[in-house]
């Protein structure tokens, strides 16, 4: 799929963006790095032990931004101070 997208942008680039050239239509593009093949989990304990070590830092992740986010909440928002100008009504 990579290989198809880059050299469909190399011959056809510029008419993507509704831009011609009559002298090269198309981009000059370089891949840095191509993907190579994904590594392949062997067996059903590295399965496992893959998804339960990415679900327990989600998991971490989740609780740590809950903690943070009540911690500010509580050191951030200031108690309500009763005014210290005002003088009390007395009713009658």
């Amino acid at each position: 799929m990579l290989r198809g997208a880059i050299s469909a942008l190399q011959r056809n680039g510029l008419a993507y963006w509704g831009r011609s050239s009559a002298i090269s239509p198309g981009l000059s593009i370089a891949v840095l790095d191509p993907p190579g093949t994904a590594a392949q989990l062997t067996t059903m304990r590295s399965l496992l032990l893959d998804v339960g070590l990415r679900s327990a830092l989600a998991l971490a992740a989740a609780v740590g931004l809950a903690f943070s986010r009540t911690i500010s909440t509580i050191v951030c928002i200031p108690p309500p101070r009763p005014n210290a100008g005002s003088i009390p009504r007395l009713s009658v």
